[in-house]
């Protein structure tokens, strides 16, 4: 049988077992702070994005570029169909890129 996230083996099939498995059940939690900082004058910053509805599901991506105020000068986001999670997130990068060598 397949683990359930965090390595725990899957919970029980019997109801009663369900319900015991859930009681002392304790997800593993963590988080981590990030901070977004401005581009060094004269410079842009540009951010990217990729999501998709299950690991291969309907995508989109998403893009937005600021300058060193952190001014949005440039958003862009789009549907591209379905995709894995990995390829859309690609996707989203080479958009992004595109964007920022034509301009």
């Amino acid at each position: 049988m397949a683990n359930i996230a965090g390595g725990q083996p899957p919970p029980p099939r019997q109801w009663s077992n369900i319900v015991h498995f859930l009681e002392g059940y304790r997800p593993k939690v963590e988080h981590l702070i990030v901070n977004w900082s401005k581009p060094t004058v004269g410079r842009y910053k540009c951010n990217v994005d990729g999501a998709s509805k299950g690991n291969l599901g309907e995508s989109s991506i998403a893009f937005c570029v600021r300058n060193h105020n952190g001014d949005l000068m440039y958003a862009e986001a789009t549907t591209i169909g379905v995709n894995h999670g990995i390829t859309t997130e690609a996707k989203a990068m080479v958009e992004g890129l595109k964007y920022c060598i034509e301009k």
